[in-house]
């Protein structure tokens, strides 16, 4: 997984730390990481597939937990749990 940014370079940021089902390789992890670089708000990604994990950081005033989970959806994958 390529490690996200440390969050004092945005200290508005929260992480989201998503487990996606159906992650099996490279590709897979980069269309989530590619779909989620699209969203407004969103300010760094990092997928694991081996892990089965994205975490995002984001801007809650710009995008909120739901549109970036949606985003995920849209690639064919699903969200089964979300920490932040």
């Amino acid at each position: 997984m390529e490690p996200c940014a440390p969050m004092s370079e945005h200290p508005q940021n929260e992480r989201l730390r998503l487990r996606i089902v159906g992650l099996d390789c490279v590709t897979c992890s980069l269309v989530i990481r590619r779909a989620l670089e699209d969203v407004k708000g969103v300010r760094n990604v990092g997928v694991s597939y081996m892990m089965d994990l994205a975490l995002v950081d984001y801007d809650p005033g710009l995008v909120s937990k739901e549109e970036i989970m949606s985003a995920v959806k849209k690639t064919g994958y699903d969200v089964v749990s979300v920490a932040t």
